[in-house]
């Protein structure tokens, strides 16, 4: 099984893009899609994932804008 460990924190802009809710096998699946909004920074990776608020999200893209001085990450709520 994969395991996890804690990368770092950082403060962000959140943003909310979009949600829905659907039903797959007789299960309620909610999904959102968030943009966060740090300083701008290399260490972000696609195959990290985000803990806000208790869920975890699933990095679909990274933006790194130099002029802006930020990192601007969407991500995907991941369903267990």
């Amino acid at each position: 099984s994969d395991q996890w460990i804690e990368v770092f924190k950082k403060r962000a802009y959140v943003r909310f893009n979009s949600g829905s809710r659907k039903e797959v096998n007789n299960e309620v699946i909610n999904t959102e899609v968030l943009t966060f909004m740090i300083r701008y920074t290399k260490e972000v990776q696609e195959k990290m994932r985000i803990i806000y608020e208790g869920r975890k999200y699933k990095i679909n893209m990274i933006n790194r804008d130099r002029i802006q001085q930020a990192t601007i990450i969407q991500a995907e709520s991941i369903n267990e």
